[in-house]
C-alpha cells in the first residue's frame, strides 16, 4: 500500500514539474540554420535605354523583339497576338547599331 502512494506522489510530482515549472523568459529557442551567402541577381544592362521587358524594333527590320535576360528576342506574330497585341504603342524604335550590341536569343 504504501508502494501505490510512493508511485502516485511520485507521478503527481512528474505531472506537477512538467506542467507548471518556469518557462523560461524567451520561451523556447530554435537556431536557425545558417544560410548560404545569398546570390544577388545579376543586374543587366543594356544600351540606349532598354530595360528588362522592353519591346524593341532596330532600324528597317520589321522584327519585333522581347529584351529578356541580356538577349534580344525574336517575337513571330502568332506569340505577339496571343500575348501583346495592344502593346504597338510602347515598342521601341532604335538604331541598327543598337540591336547589333545585344545578342539574339531564340525565337517565341
Amino acid at each position: 500500500m504504501k508502494k501505490n502512494y510512493l508511485l502516485i506522489g511520485g507521478a503527481v510530482l512528474a505531472v506537477y514539474y512538467f506542467f507548471l515549472r518556469k518557462k523560461s523568459p524567451s520561451g523556447t529557442t530554435m537556431t536557425m540554420p545558417k544560410q548560404a551567402a545569398v546570390m544577388q541577381p545579376k543586374i543587366i544592362t543594356y544600351p540606349a535605354g532598354l530595360v528588362e521587358g522592353d519591346y524593341a524594333k532596330f532600324g528597317t527590320d520589321a522584327t519585333v523583339y522581347m529584351i529578356f535576360k541580356g538577349q534580344k528576342l525574336p517575337l513571330t506574330e502568332a506569340w505577339w497576338n496571343a500575348n501583346a497585341w495592344n502593346q504597338w504603342d510602347t515598342v521601341k524604335l532604335l538604331s541598327p547599331a543598337v540591336g547589333l550590341q545585344i545578342p539574339t536569343g531564340n525565337t517565341l
